[in-house]
């Protein structure tokens, strides 16, 4: 069996006033957090070894790795190796591995991006989020522009020539034209893959107390920099794969020199990408692809999911401890932090098979769920699949159903109205 390793490393120097990850700021609460540059690391060498011995059968094999956070990119050179070092020992055989990890402008140097490179990570994702410095404060983001046009060029540099750029819009402050501003700016730079992500205020952050009753941007704002996501990049030459995610595909040459503005503007290019394969054809993120597909996957370091899919008639998802300081004291002992554990019903398999596959262009299989879980969807979700299809925000191709662009926006909604059903 084919398995993705996720690695979260739960350190950042700042934690964002929106982020609700599992996560530490190193600049606060400097005492109880001293030294934890040099413990996680070696921690989750400790986790990974147990993992892989607990998962991992001979024929078993890693496919993908992603090392998440946090903010990987904070860890010292000498500390970070022996994680790459152990990493690499589980997928040296694998030459076709996607080994992604993430950085932040500002936490990263000619000698971090080497040693990555050295131990064969071949993709970079890189948080951009904004091109504007007023917005990255309001964000409480530790960078500028300057640093993160800095980074992406050193990364090149370095060799990396499959690097993904996060932007967000709704951002407090942000305007249309100065969200256009950036998305011109990425497309000049023609990363890979972009994701791009509309601020959700989630509860728990600085920014839910600020903004739980009066969001920074408008739902109208907010409905059209979604659109204008979609047009640009995807006139630019980027697949919408997924609702937040583009990727280029291997062959295309994008129009950086496209000078009209966005503003009021609907491009006129054919928006059907089905048929393509996404992991040959295009930069898609693999190891994502493998989440959205129920594939199996292992999670090392505090919060981590696994899903593991020969457990169970329908898998096994686990998630470990999620406190950061509770979860090195079990990990340094040697103690197992696999906390939760839930075998999955017919009914949850069912339900997360249409709601990752609705998030997904490529969309469901009708069949698949005939196949694989006795449910009609013809005879269940016709009357539903017939009006969205009528109002432009389903396609409805024979045994395939799939959101369109103006569907994957409200997407949410929509899954809601079909998962009501099952």
């Amino acid at each position: 069996m084919r398995y993705g390793l996720y690695i979260h490393i739960p350190l950042c120097v700042r934690k964002c006033v929106y982020c609700d990850f599992c996560s530490i700021g190193l600049s606060e609460g400097r005492n109880q957090n001293s030294g934890l540059e040099n413990k996680v690391p070696l921690a989750l060498v400790k986790e990974l070894d147990a993992g892989v011995k607990k998962h991992l059968r001979k024929e078993d094999s890693i496919t993908s790795v992603f090392i998440g956070g946090g903010t990987p990119s904070v860890v010292p050179v000498e500390d970070m190796e022996p994680l790459l070092r152990a990493i690499h020992s589980y997928v040296a055989s694998n030459n076709a591995i996607e080994w992604t990890i993430e950085c932040n402008p500002g936490t990263v140097d000619r000698e971090k991006l080497e040693l990555y490179r050295r131990y064969g990570v071949n993709r970079l994702s890189i948080g951009c989020q904004s091109i504007h410095d007023e917005e990255l404060r309001a964000l409480g983001r530790i960078h500028t522009s300057e640093d993160f046009f800095r980074t992406y060029e050193l990364a090149r540099e370095c060799g990396f020539d499959n690097i993904n750029v996060d932007l967000m819009n709704a951002i407090p402050g942000q305007t249309l034209y100065s969200y256009e501003k950036t998305l011109k700016r990425m497309i000049e730079l023609e990363p890979e893959h972009i994701s791009a992500y509309s601020l959700i205020i989630e509860p728990g952050t600085l920014f839910y107390e600020k903004y739980m009753f009066h969001p920074p941007v408008d739902e109208e704002t907010d409905r059209r920099m979604y659109e204008m996501t979609c047009e640009m990049l995807e006139t630019a030459g980027y697949i919408h794969y997924e609702v937040s995610n583009f990727a280029r595909t291997k062959s295309s040459h994008l129009r950086a020199d496209k000078k009209d503005s966005f503003i009021g503007h609907k491009s006129s290019i054919k928006k059907s990408y089905h048929g393509i394969d996404l992991e040959e054809s295009t930069y898609a993120c693999r190891h994502n692809l493998n989440y959205w597909r129920r594939g199996s996957y292992i999670g090392i370091g505090p919060s981590a999911a696994s899903f593991y899919g020969n457990r169970g008639s329908y898998g096994t998802r686990t998630r470990r401890v999620d406190d950061v300081h509770s979860w090195l004291e079990y990990a340094e002992t040697g103690s197992d932090t696999e906390i939760d554990v839930e075998e999955l019903t017919h009914e949850n398999a069912l339900t997360e098979t249409t709601f990752l596959g609705l998030r997904m262009r490529e969309g469901v299989d009708l069949k698949i769920l005939q196949e694989q879980f006795g449910f009609d969807a013809k005879s269940v979700w016709g009357d539903e699949i017939n009006q969205l299809t009528a109002n432009g925000l389903m396609e409805n191709d024979r045994d395939h159903i799939r959101l369109t662009d103006q569907g994957l926006f409200v997407s949410d909604s929509i899954i809601d109205r079909l998962i009501r059903f099952l």
